[in-house]
């Protein structure tokens, strides 16, 4: 099967243009993703209080202009450009007139694209095996690395059968959801064993 260049199912789109450092403002008439808001997780939700699932809550911002903006839609997905941590998570849920900053590009599928392509698994495929591999060999930097959209857009990707396709992203999901629920098992138990240690040491301090 024929690989497939990015640019030829998506666009690629650059994150909001703010001018200098952002300020958040209570007034705002927008909502703005920085890189801070991404967890490690692959997809991210953000209900109607405006947080990002394992994140922190969005900024409100003002934007400015008169051109529309890239608003954020449900199927896109964000792909970090910047930093030493790059790729690529899918929006599943999103408030209205929010923005990401112009650490991501923005991936969106052209029109037809959904009928070969479901975003999760381009997700997975950015991120994981060839992707990931030629994410790193188009990196460019040292001190502030980043991926240019030019090296992005050429990255090939292999589609299988759209329901293929929506399976392996099942099964991910399923694999994630349990690495989710084992680490709080974890978590839980660390904590069980520090409140008994602490309780341990509270009675033969008091003697």
């Amino acid at each position: 099967m024929a690989a497939t260049p990015l640019n030829q199912i998506a666009e690629i789109l650059p994150g909001y243009p703010f001018r200098g450092a952002l300020k958040a403002q209570a007034d705002g008439n927008a909502w703005a993703v920085q890189v801070r808001h991404v967890s490690s997780r692959e997809w991210v939700s953000m209900d109607s209080a405006a947080r990002v699932v394992g994140g922190e809550a969005l900024d409100r911002v003002q934007l400015g202009g008169r051109r529309r903006p890239d608003y954020l839609q449900p199927g896109d997905v964000l792909f970090m450009a910047r930093g030493p941590r790059n790729g690529a998570v899918l929006i599943e849920e999103v408030p209205e007139a929010t923005v990401c900053t112009p650490h991501f590009f923005l991936i969106r599928l052209k029109p037809g694209s959904d009928d070969i392509v479901d975003p999760g698994f381009l997700v997975w495929q950015l991120n994981h095996g060839e992707g990931r591999a030629a994410i790193a060999a188009g990196r460019q930097g040292s001190l502030m690395p980043s991926v240019p959209k030019t090296e992005l857009a050429a990255i090939r990707l292999h589609l299988p059968p759209l329901a293929r396709q929506r399976h392996l992203v099942a099964l991910f999901r399923g694999a994630d959801r349990e690495a989710e629920l084992m680490q709080a098992l974890i978590d839980n138990r660390h904590r069980e064993v520090t409140a008994i240690g602490r309780a341990m040491l509270d009675t033969v301090r008091n003697g």
